[in-house]
């Protein structure tokens, strides 16, 4: 890869738009999330797994709207931990989501600069926008210490009822931004998901990790590289 260029931008396509990830992306997933997680759910920690992992057979599929993805999911944990949907619809509202806003705030300062950053691209008439998986982006946003006012829009694919790699959501918000698709840059941390969904919606992409390689950027590389960006 060549120095301070990242391997998914498109050569002489301009960046007229931003759009982050957010798990892993605008803060560095640490190990000890999840048992926080956990903790914060106690008695119903073991509902989790169980959550998790029917989720993600949720993948790159469009329920239409939030409300039909969520009565599937909660039809389905149920099924598997033996309970009710309308506990495990309580639980997801009033523990799971809680739980993981609150979590976000030991995940604080692992991205140095990084409201710096976002004000410096942002003050280049650059749009900015955030598109996480998950609902209570701007909760968790909030929790992790990061201004929210240089951006555009703060969207949810869960919300949109079509997890990711599904480009539907994503094509939306493209829209809403009016920038054309292939003048978005998405940041993600994931090839298998904010990749995929980058380029069945037609962007640009770039993939950040904890280290640099042959296709990801490391946080102090890729922060360089926006700030360069005119």
């Amino acid at each position: 890869m060549q120095k301070g260029k990242p391997q998914y931008i498109s050569p002489g396509a301009p960046i007229k738009a931003i759009v982050f990830d957010l798990d892993g992306t605008l803060y560095e997933m640490q190990w000890f999330l999840r048992p926080i997680i956990t903790a914060f759910l106690f008695p119903r920690f073991l509902w989790l797994p169980s959550f998790i992992t029917i989720r993600k057979t949720f993948a790159g599929k469009d329920f239409g709207t939030r409300e039909t993805l969520i009565q599937e999911l909660v039809t389905q944990v149920a099924r598997k931990v033996n309970s009710t949907p309308e506990s495990i619809d309580r639980w997801i509202h009033t523990r799971f989501y809680p739980s993981f806003a609150r979590a976000m705030f030991f995940m604080r300062r692992s991205r140095p600069d990084l409201n710096g950053t976002l004000h410096a691209i942002r003050n280049r008439n650059i749009r900015l926008a955030v598109y996480s998986d998950y609902s209570w982006t701007s909760q968790r946003l909030t929790n992790l210490g990061i201004d929210l006012t240089p951006f555009d829009s703060l969207e949810s694919a869960e919300e949109a009822g079509a997890l990711k790699p599904h480009p539907r959501p994503l094509e939306k918000l493209a829209q809403r931004l009016d920038v054309a698709p292939e003048s978005v840059l998405m940041i993600g941390d994931r090839d298998d998901t904010d990749g995929k969904v980058s380029q069945e919606a037609g962007m640009q992409f770039l993939r950040v990790g904890r280290r640099a390689s042959s296709n990801t950027f490391s946080w102090p590389q890729l922060r360089d590289f926006l700030i360069s960006l005119r």
